[in-house]
């Protein structure tokens, strides 16, 4: 009796690296909060919907899929990610708007917009959201003093809290870094953790390395 792919440990393995990786990388080279939003609640579907696929073809195909769209993440090509999610989209299904998409159309722009454009209409909404909390602005801000007045004070604001962080760091001295490890079988693989390669994707010659250290510690096994 042919057995579904979901219960085979080696590509469930291999699945959930790969869809770990991708969770990462989403928000690192997208700028768009509705565009991920969108990228997570596709992937979720079609994950949860071929789970219990058996036919190898299809299996194919969609494990193709997955590696191109990490591909197209890492290489920041997010007009190819569009492309290869329209098949996969319902025609019938809205995406649901974020509140920066929400902010994109109350702003009277409907386009597509660039990662510096959605970064700064991201911060002038905070600084909005702020000053009316304080009381300091009123609720209906039109449209013409937001761009024009508000968003170069929200920039100017936003780089100071920046600089004021950054001096703060470097008043309480230079940066540590410290020596860390990871298990693999008997073996320890050793590397350096410092604030310069914190968030950073781990190095192609490390990776090499753990495989490699796995790969030798299961067949001792």
């Amino acid at each position: 009796m042919a057995q579904n792919f979901g219960g085979i440990p080696s590509h469930k393995y291999y699945v959930l690296s790969l869809y770990r990786i991708v969770l990462r990388n989403i928000p690192k080279r997208c700028c768009s909060y509705a565009f991920q939003y969108e990228i997570k609640k596709n992937l979720s579907r079609q994950l949860t919907k071929h789970k219990h696929d058996k036919s190898s073809w299809s299996v194919y195909i969609l494990l193709d899929k997955f590696k191109l769209l990490n591909s197209y993440l890492s290489e920041g090509k997010l007009q190819e990610i569009k492309n290869l999610m329209k098949p996969l989209r319902k025609t019938s299904k809205q995406l649901k708007t974020t509140k920066i998409l929400g902010t994109l159309t109350d702003l009277g722009d409907n386009t597509v917009q660039s990662p510096e454009e959605v970064r700064n209409l991201h911060i002038l909404e905070t600084y909005i959201k702020q000053k009316q909390d304080l009381g300091l602005l009123p609720i209906y801000v039109p449209k013409t003093y937001k761009i024009n007045l508000l968003l170069p004070l929200a920039l100017n604001d936003h780089a100071c809290v920046n600089l004021y962080n950054i001096q703060q760091k470097l008043e309480k001295g230079s940066p540590s870094a410290r020596m860390s490890y990871t298990k693999e079988g008997r073996n320890q693989i050793w590397f350096v953790r410092s604030p310069v390669n914190k968030g950073k994707r781990q190095s192609k010659k490390l990776g090499v390395l753990i495989r490699q250290e796995r790969k030798d510690s299961q067949k001792k096994c």
